[in-house]
């Protein structure tokens, strides 16, 4: 019996996107496999970059820049002795920046990159240790419990996550922190980098501001949209705080209803005005548009029973294709009673909605019962 649904196609302009897409990714692979092959054969760990190696999205890689990088990279070596072991985990771009400081900044070789990543076993070589935060007790004997600083930074925003990311830390670090270095100072240091998260307590707060000021919070909010646009814009003088103070008798006096001429216009001052706002636009021309602005988001897919199918879930998700969205990783997360739902990132451009995305995927009635964006952080 011939099926009657039509077999499935892509637009042209899909698959030519899709080629473009495999062309770039073994390009990438290409470029690796040759730093690899001199890696073999020179030292050449030294010599690489983080820019090197192309973030993943599907892995939540953003790389620090080169400054913040540094900054982290060393302040986990401040104080260190030849003693002090390090754990560097999931944060690549750290690891490289300590690879490029002078070997007198570096008073030790105990430095470890723990990664999901295995193209960084080139960077780290021998020190380079595979690791899944999903099982934060499963850690090799030359870090588990043996390591005096810890730098880590979760890949991920949801909770599972952070708490898998606090349990390796606690399993690497050496149970006496109270140890020394050579020169007295305490060898215990843990730095952990997170986005931000919104908790009720500040959905709270926010709402009560709100409620009790309405025409400030608008305010706020409006000049808030411009923060991008605040060293363009024009110097000027807040007002003097004894002009809310005035009488209002004075203010009776300056009050022109019918817009008297009898005031003389500063000149001078309109010209200063006029040439400040010519040379903001002109400022403001030259840069040209600005890049679009974006954001990471974690969304959790709800399904309605034990027996409902995850895959065509997934599949029927990531279905969902517009302009301005990349799908990224995605893993199940047991909820009770053999249920597991779907939580899967997405980087999406100002200009997607997420009500949209979240109505198109509750419309599988089939599979899913609900959905919910379990966190969100600009990019």
């Amino acid at each position: 019996m011939e099926s009657d649904e039509e077999p499935l196609t892509l637009s042209a302009s899909t698959l030519a996107a899709l080629q473009e897409f495999r062309k770039e990714e073994e390009d990438n692979v290409k470029k690796f496999n040759e730093m690899k092959k001199k890696a073999e054969v020179e030292d050449q760990e030294r010599k690489m970059s983080i820019h090197d190696f192309k973030e993943d999205w599907q892995l939540s890689q953003f790389w620090y820049n080169d400054s913040t990088a540094e900054t982290l990279g060393k302040a986990i070596l401040q104080d260190a002795d030849e003693n002090t072991v390090i754990a560097i985990a999931s944060a690549p771009s750290v690891y490289a920046a300590i690879l490029k400081l002078p070997k007198c900044e570096v008073p030790t070789e105990h430095i470890y990159c723990l990664e999901f990543d295995r193209r960084f076993e080139v960077l780290a070589g021998k020190n380079f240790i595979y690791y899944d935060y999903n099982e934060p007790h499963n850690l090799p004997p030359q870090v588990l419990h043996k390591c005096h600083r810890v730098l880590i930074d979760p890949p991920f925003l949801e909770e599972e996550c952070q708490k898998n990311s606090a349990l390796a830390a606690r399993n690497m670090l050496v149970k006496d922190l109270s140890q020394k270095t050579a020169s007295g100072a305490l060898q215990y240091r843990l730095i952990t980098s997170t986005g931000e998260r919104m908790g009720p307590a500040d959905v709270t707060v926010y709402k009560a501001f709100q409620k009790t000021y309405p025409q400030l919070t608008r305010w706020l909010n409006h000049i808030a949209s411009f923060t991008e646009e605040f060293e363009d814009l024009p110097a000027g003088k807040a007002p003097a705080a004894s002009a809310a103070t005035s009488t209002d008798a004075a203010d009776d006096e300056d009050l022109d209803l019918f817009g008297s001429d009898d005031d003389e216009v500063d000149e001078e001052a309109e010209k200063l005005k006029q040439k400040r706002l010519e040379e903001y636009a002109a400022k403001k021309a030259a840069k040209g548009p600005k890049p679009t602005a974006k954001s990471i988001v974690t969304l959790d897919v709800k399904p309605w029973d034990d027996e409902t199918d995850l895959e065509e879930m997934l599949a029927y998700v990531k279905k969902y294709e517009v302009e301005g969205l990349t799908w990224g990783a995605h893993q199940w997360i047991p909820v009770g009673f053999g249920i597991k739902k779907l939580q899967i990132n997405l980087v999406v451009e100002d200009s997607v909605s997420l009500e949209d995305v979240q109505a198109y995927i509750e419309e599988d009635e089939d599979h899913v019962q609900s959905t919910d964006v379990a966190a969100m952080q600009k990019l």
